[in-house]
């Protein structure tokens, strides 16, 4: 990526990437797909092909939280609101 943003990689598999200043929701829209599918890979076990789906959540400061904690809480609140049926675990989050 270029431009005006910091991306850093929090977790197993989990990323965040931070754009600085406003960006039209068409615009933020590609940008997420985009990065969707370059994360999106696909493997083999034995003769079977699976693709890891990639899922993202828009944030804006600070409508959705004055700092990086609530920002990022409120990012997993859209990630576990939208989760597809049997996508990850179900087990709660300790905050």
């Amino acid at each position: 990526m270029h431009g005006d943003q910091v991306s850093a990689r929090v977790g197993c598999g989990t990323f965040v990437v931070a754009i600085r200043g406003r960006v039209g929701k068409h615009v933020l829209a590609d940008l997420m797909r985009s990065l969707e599918l370059a994360l999106m890979w696909k493997a083999r076990a034995g003769d079977r092909k699976a693709f890891c789906r990639a899922r993202s959540a828009a944030v804006c400061y600070p409508e959705d939280g004055d700092d990086l904690v609530a920002l990022l809480e409120r990012t997993i609140a859209l990630l576990d609101r939208d989760k597809p049926e049997g996508f990850g675990s179900n087990r709660r989050r300790r905050g």
